[in-house]
C-alpha cells in the first residue's frame, strides 16, 4: 500500500514510516497540510494516516479537501484529540477511522483499512422500483462478536 503520513512531529512520523516500511509499505511524509496536498497531486495514495493538529492547514480540512480531490482513498485520524466532540469532527471530515495518540501499532487496524481499498465500495440492490446503491458496512452488526454486535440469543 502507498501511505501518506502527515505528522508535524518528526520523531513520531519517523517512528510510523519505520513501523509501516516494515509490514512492506511504501511510506511518504508530510509535516503540514499543504505538503500532503501537494504530495496526492502527484502520488496515488491507498491511505492517509492524518494528524489533527498541523500547522497551517489542520486535519479535519486536509481530510475534507483529500475527499473532494478522491472519494476512495482510505484516512485515519491519529491524533492527541481525544474528546468526544473531537472525535465526531473528526469523523463527520469523513475520516474512515479515528485513533487517539499515545497509539499500538495493532490498534492502528491498517489491516481492515487495507481490505476497505482492495473492496469495491458499493453493491447494487435491485428491487421492483429500481437499482439502488447502499454502502459497505465495515462489519456485521448482528455478529455478537464484534464490539457493538448483538446477540439475537
Amino acid at each position: 500500500m502507498k501511505i501518506l503520513v502527515v505528522e508535524d512531529e518528526k520523531g513520531t512520523a519517523q517512528v510510523l514510516r519505520r513501523g509501516l516500511q516494515e509490514d512492506n509499505h511504501a511510506v511518504s511524509l508530510a509535516h503540514d497540510g499543504a505538503s500532503a496536498l501537494s504530495l496526492a497531486q502527484d502520488t496515488q495514495f491507498d491511505l492517509v494516516l492524518l494528524d489533527v493538529m498541523l500547522p497551517g492547514i489542520n486535519g479535519i480540512q486536509v481530510a475534507r479537501r483529500f475527499r473532494e480531490l478522491r472519494q476512495d482513498i482510505a484516512i485515519l485520524m491519529l491524533t492527541a484529540r481525544d474528546s468526544v466532540p473531537d472525535i465526531v469532527k473528526g469523523l463527520d471530515s469523513r475520516a474512515d477511522d479515528y485513533v487517539t495518540k499515545p497509539f499500538s501499532f495493532a490498534v492502528l487496524r491498517i489491516r481492515a483499512l487495507e481490505r476497505r481499498v482492495a473492496e469495491p465500495r458499493t453493491h447494487t440492490l435491485r428491487s421492483g422500483a429500481g437499482d439502488h446503491r447502499a454502502a459497505r458496512l465495515p462489519w456485521d452488526s448482528r455478529n455478537p462478536s464484534h464490539p457493538g454486535g448483538t446477540s439475537l440469543a
